[in-house]
């Protein structure tokens, strides 16, 4: 254990449980760190679905297209407003943590709200104005209504503290208070307004930013909390912060964060340009439900990322290595089943929420194809963030927003939800692909798993089965 980490009776009982597991040290703590927060990405998916029903069976489809449109939309705009702070956060805290150097942790976190929180007003003033032109007819609404527009404006700088405050955490490998604010509590809070109160199709929209608004406090209690706790422990004299070699490292990294959060969301974005709310509700549920199969990846890529940047930076490539090559095969074996129960039973499966979402079936299967694509090609963003990739990274991805682009302008239109599924799957499988490519090219890592098939090799050369 790094000094200066703080462990719980439980955390060191779980810890000498994984020793005695037949993997060496960094696997087991992918192990670890990915079982926590496997575990509270379940209970994000148990919310979420259970969100999803709740919203459908008492608003119906036009309830989820108003929900469904309004966290695209947050998804994109809050990613935008961390100004890629967020990402940066993790490998910051991360090489800070390498080095022992803690007192570099508060003027880190007070720099970044600095420049996150007025930008992030910024944006909410600039939705207001368009509120109020739309409103006048003198600009397009893109589909959004105007209660969804003034519900973005009031939470955006909520979104951008919460999504800074999370990276933060994570960076100190908090995993289990990270993955718990990062989803789970919000969905909770959102769905235990949307079950008590009554209203209309807004009600869900108005939950979400109240829910998001109260996490946003809570994290950035706790990062002030835990950065008082490590520096005292370690009695870490104050260090200065190069915010603008910060803001160098963070850029592409928001270019490419930003560019990733558009590529899952401009689907839903560009299919209300065409399309009225209840068709947006039947194919958002259906892209929520293919996303189960992404679940693994992303509980094993929380812990992943501050791990990857500190074996790479600290010069283990080997564990490295064997790291990437145990992740791989377990996202294949543990995504794999969960991809075959989607494609056969995706009429049932969407039928639960009411026969009208039936439609929405096709839809499952195009981005369960593509999710599992996705999942399968690995941690490639995470990997080339973490190791000094981002710049490659970027291109890859906004070379896949363009094609995303291209693709909805052309197939939404003449096929509705089946276009916007069909450039959604294509553009996903695509820059996944591509990442891979280049880190087999530079590390020589394969990043992809197929059983009886890749090889995957330590830097000795050996096969690693």
């Amino acid at each position: 254990m790094e000094h200066g980490d703080h462990e719980t009776p439980r955390r060191v009982k779980l810890r000498k449980l994984l020793r005695k597991l037949p993997v060496k040290k960094g696997q087991r703590e992918l192990v670890g760190g990915g079982a926590v927060a496997f575990a509270y990405r379940i209970m994000g998916m148990l919310f979420t679905y259970g969100l999803m029903l709740a919203i459908a069976r008492r608003f119906g489809p036009e309830g989820n297209g108003y929900y469904n449109l309004f966290t695209a939309w947050m998804a994109v705009l809050g990613m935008l407003a961390t100004l890629g702070l967020s990402s940066s956060n993790v490998r910051s805290v991360a090489e800070y943590r390498a080095k022992g150097e803690w007192g570099r942790l508060l003027p880190l976190h007070k720099g970044v709200l600095r420049a996150v929180i007025p930008f992030s007003l910024l944006i909410s003033l600039l939705f207001l104005a368009w509120r109020g032109m739309a409103s006048k007819g003198l600009v397009g609404d893109a589909g959004l209504p105007g209660p969804v527009m003034l519900a973005m404006a009031l939470v955006m700088p909520f979104t951008a503290l919460l999504l800074v405050n999370v990276e933060f955490i994570r960076g100190t490998k908090r995993v289990a208070v990270s993955e718990l604010l990062r989803s789970p509590a919000g969905l909770g809070l959102t769905l235990l307004a949307v079950l008590v109160l009554s209203g209309n199709v807004m009600t869900p929209v108005m939950a979400s930013a109240t829910a998001t608004a109260t996490c946003a406090l809570f994290a950035f209690y706790l990062v002030r909390r835990y950065i008082r706790l490590l520096v005292t422990k370690n009695q870490a004299p104050p260090l200065g912060v190069n915010m603008r070699e910060h803001f160098a490292l963070a850029l592409p990294m928001m270019i490419t964060a930003l560019a990733s959060s558009l590529n899952g969301r401009l689907d839903t974005i560009m299919l209300a340009w065409y399309r009225p709310s209840d068709i947006i509700g039947i194919y958002g549920n259906a892209v929520k439900i293919s996303i189960a199969i992404e679940f693994v990846i992303g509980a094993i890529k929380t812990i992943a990322m501050p791990k990857i940047a500190e074996m790479y930076h600290s010069g283990k490539r080997t564990e490295l290595r064997e790291t990437l090559d145990y992740a791989s095969k377990l996202v294949f074996w543990t995504t794999a089943p969960v991809s075959v129960l989607l494609l056969l039973f995706a009429e049932p499966i969407m039928g639960v929420l009411g026969p009208e979402f039936v439609a929405g079936a096709n839809v499952l299967r195009i981005m369960t194809v593509a999710h599992f694509i996705s999942a399968s090609s690995g941690m490639v963003g995470a990997f080339l963030n973490m190791t000094g990739g981002q710049v490659v990274f970027s291109r890859i991805v906004l070379a896949a927003v363009a094609l995303n682009v291209v693709l909805n302008l052309l197939l939404i239109p003449p096929f509705g939800m089946m276009g916007a599924a069909t450039a959604a799957g294509i553009t996903l499988s695509l820059w996944n692909i591509a990442g891979a490519v280049v880190i087999y090219r530079k590390h020589g890592i394969n990043m992809y798993y197929i059983p009886w098939v890749t090889k995957h090799k330590s830097s000795h050369g050996d096969h690693v089965q």
